[in-house]
């Protein structure tokens, strides 16, 4: 099996793997519990908290376990908007966000009365700053963006994106960092609140995080009980937060040398790709070396996917969230691609488990699709 849809979820290492079968006999109690067991796993939630916090620079009170992180997304966004709606009205966030923030920005437009600015994008999915600039108001309360787009790799340029908006406002600035942890540099310097998961870091999924600084109002989602600073009820998924430490540390200490790795990887695949009859690239040349979007001019995502995966090489072909639905990419139609681009778009999407070899087969097997399909 040939594994390239990592933006979608990863494979847990497998010293997590063991340790999770250890919680499963030692760690099942309910962590709200007086007796001594469950006071003990609240103590371990509590130590995970604050590793994590320090790897952060923050302070353990300003982070929240979500099961993940579209519940962060969820969170953060809706959260922070009705609790400092008496500040304003105003919501902006950019066309090519994860759905799990465009439909929360539309939710509270739609349902709930909120103005709400969606930036557009460029053709290389980079977002307009001139066009963040005259959109922000008096009124602006919160601006949602991404780091990294899960589909085309996108690096938005947060430092110049809180700079702007800091300058022009006093809107609270959330980042989807979901696609950056583990893969890029993490800095939250400037940031209100940031949404982060442990299944794209080789972590458990039912997993998430939510940074959000402990000062802020924020309206709890889900309520009735004390758990998260009374934040985000519910009995806490206590063997995967305390093993979320472990994740974060094993990532954040892997990432350089990953990153340096990939983006060889990278250059490998688009050099391939460019080579390959009807063959373009969504990706832009400065995005995140983990994504490597292109599309099939002349057969559709379904035909290429299918090809692929009887030869057990797995890609996607946009997000995972909206796999299932019978629509085009919103983010490759946010950045103006024509019908040929949206109707045979590919994603494939690296780790740092994989090879040269298995982008060379990849690269072979496309030729082979190209070779006894179109020439039929």
């Amino acid at each position: 099996m040939i594994y390239l849809d990592n933006a979608s979820t990863t494979k847990p290492h497998k010293e997590l793997i063991n340790l999770y079968k250890k919680g499963l006999d030692e760690w099942f109690v309910n962590s709200d519990s007086l007796y001594p067991l469950g006071v003990q796993l609240s103590l371990m939630i509590e130590k995970s908290r604050k590793i994590i916090s320090e790897l952060f620079y923050v302070q353990p009170q300003d982070l929240i376990f979500t099961s993940s992180g579209s519940e962060a997304n969820n969170l953060a966004i809706k959260g922070l908007a009705f609790a400092n709606r008496k500040n304003g009205n105003h919501l902006i966030t950019s066309a090519i966000e994860h759905p799990s923030v465009l439909s929360s920005m539309k939710q509270l437009r739609d349902m709930f009365n909120f103005e709400l600015t969606i930036i557009e994008v460029d053709n290389n999915g980079q977002l307009d700053l001139e066009s963040l600039s005259q959109s922000l108001r008096k009124d602006t309360i919160l601006v949602s963006f991404m780091a990294i787009n899960n589909e085309v790799g996108t690096i938005f340029p947060i430092e110049e994106i809180v700079r702007v908006v800091k300058a022009k406002s006093k809107a609270l600035i959330h980042v989807d960092m979901v696609q950056l942890l583990g893969k890029h540099p993490l800095d939250l310097t400037g940031i209100d609140a940031a949404s982060f998961s442990a299944h794209k870091i080789n972590g458990f999924k039912g997993t998430g995080l939510l940074y959000c600084k402990h000062h802020l109002n924020i309206l709890p989602l889900i309520s009735g009980g004390q758990q998260e600073f009374g934040i985000r009820a519910g009995t806490a998924n206590s063997i995967n937060n305390v093993l979320l430490a472990k994740t974060v540390m094993i990532a954040l200490k892997q990432q350089p040398m990953a990153l340096e790795k990939v983006t060889k990887l990278n250059q490998y695949l688009r050099s391939e790709l460019k080579k390959i009859d009807d063959i373009v690239i969504n990706s832009p040349e400065n995005g995140s070396p983990y994504i490597v979007s292109f599309s099939h001019l002349k057969l559709g995502s379904e035909i290429v996917m299918n090809a692929l995966s009887q030869k057990e090489i797995y890609v996607s072909s946009r997000s995972t969230c909206s796999s299932k639905l019978n629509t085009v990419s919103h983010v490759l139609s946010a950045m103006s691609k024509n019908d040929e681009v949206l109707n045979g778009v590919i994603r494939v999407s690296m780790s740092h488990d994989t090879t040269k070899k298995e982008l060379e087969i990849l690269i072979a097997e496309i030729k082979e699709v190209n070779k006894h399909v179109i020439s039929k």
